[in-house]
């Protein structure tokens, strides 16, 4: 029932870029670039209304649980930051896309 964040660039999430053996995204993922998560200083988003509007643009609330990923856990690890800063359910699949690709699971482009 979590919902699955993305937080790799848009051509990786698209499955554009031949850097992986599988190229896409894991099915069901919804896609935010983890930038989208700081502000023009470079800093987590501090403010947790700001965080809100960033989430709800992608149909996520406070109340719902959230496993972000990425392709090896560092850029989901600052999404994972910011939101769990502004009181966000969130996890981090610190294995992301990498290991879910590895696994031989199943990908969406």
């Amino acid at each position: 029932g979590a919902k699955l964040l993305d937080t790799r660039s848009t051509e990786e999430f698209r499955g554009e870029v031949e850097t992986d053996d599988r190229p896409g995204h894991i099915p069901g993922a919804t896609h935010l670039l983890w930038t989208e998560l700081s502000g023009e200083n470079g800093k987590l988003l501090a403010e947790p209304g700001r965080v809100d509007e960033v989430m709800a643009a992608i149909g996520v609330t406070r109340d719902d649980p959230v496993v972000a990923y990425c392709r090896s856990g560092v850029r989901a690890a600052l999404a994972y930051l910011a939101m769990k800063q502004a009181g966000y359910n969130v996890r981090l699949f610190d294995g992301s896309y990498g290991e879910w690709m590895d696994s031989g699971n199943a990908v969406e482009t």
